[in-house]
């Protein structure tokens, strides 16, 4: 009886922290020194999200005329002060980069929750472009970063200035990467049962990545990802009957990038994508 009663308030116990989606977060507040930052033009940005919280960015500039800006989303963990790294390759490119810290992360206030980041993401479409030498944009999201900008780039009254959606390692839906995470345990698999009771799935990318349309899709995963299985790009990409691109590769998670070959495809998509008949007139 006391072996159950035990079992019993694991289960409620497991059941109530997971249930909050802090599962999906693991926030850093203290920002790293970064040595490569000294080597581009960069410019604190403090902006406010969709509810008032003060957040945090970064725009980082080209030592050109802009191509376009790049948003970028970053993945559940640490905060700009390290995934600016990603990003830095396309500053060399040609391209300005507005990175941001969802709440809780870096600089950025509050707490994190589902609602919180995808409310930040939208705000940081609008800064980006408010801000940005170029009206020109590009949202480039990784892991978590990336289901969030599926949902941001469906709702945002800029869609029509989203000239490409870049979507790398992303889960397809909120409730099944849970299961799939859940199912990784022996003791926590019996709540796998449960996953829809244990997260909102509003925000779920498989239900808004049709309200892309018509913003091409860049879709790029590792078969060797561990951490986000790469059929979820698949699911995802089953759903984009409008332009897309589908780029598998052998790495890891979030790695794929690190080929300099997979890079170039994709900086040569990107120009594609962004590309006008006419030279846009640009801000001072």
């Amino acid at each position: 009886m006391v072996r159950a009663l035990r079992l019993l308030f694991l289960f409620f116990s497991t059941f109530s922290l997971l249930s909050c989606s802090g599962f999906f977060f693991y926030p850093e507040k203290e920002l790293r020194k970064n040595p490569y930052l000294s080597y581009f033009r960069h410019e604190e940005v403090f902006f406010s999200s969709k509810d008032g919280t003060k957040l945090h960015g970064l725009f980082l500039y080209s030592d050109r005329e802009p191509k376009a800006t790049v948003v970028f989303f970053h993945g559940n963990a640490e905060n700009i002060s390290t995934h600016v790294n990603a990003t830095l390759w396309l500053v060399m490119a040609g391209y300005d980069v507005f990175v941001f810290d969802y709440r809780g992360y870096g600089l950025s206030e509050g707490i994190p929750t589902l609602k919180g980041v995808h409310l930040d993401g939208l705000s940081a479409i609008e800064t980006a472009y408010e801000r940005g030498r170029s009206k020109k944009l590009v949202v480039f999201g990784q892991s978590l970063g990336a289901s969030v900008s599926v949902y941001c780039v469906a709702v945002s009254p800029l869609k029509d200035k989203v000239k490409l959606l870049i979507l790398d390692s992303p889960f397809a839906d909120y409730e099944l990467i849970l299961r799939d995470k859940l199912r990784e345990s022996l003791i926590l698999y019996p709540l796998s049962f449960f996953s829809g009771l244990l997260i909102e799935n509003t925000y779920s990318p498989l239900r808004w990545i049709e309200e892309v349309r018509p913003v091409p899709v860049v879709f790029l995963h590792g078969r060797r990802d561990r951490v986000v299985p790469y059929r979820h790009t698949l699911l995802l990409s089953e759903k984009v009957s409008w332009k897309k691109w589908v780029i598998l590769t052998d790495a890891g998670h979030t790695l794929s990038l690190a080929d300099p070959k997979v890079r170039t495809e994709l900086l040569g998509i990107i120009e594609e994508a962004t590309r006008d008949e006419h030279k846009e007139e640009l801000l001072p």
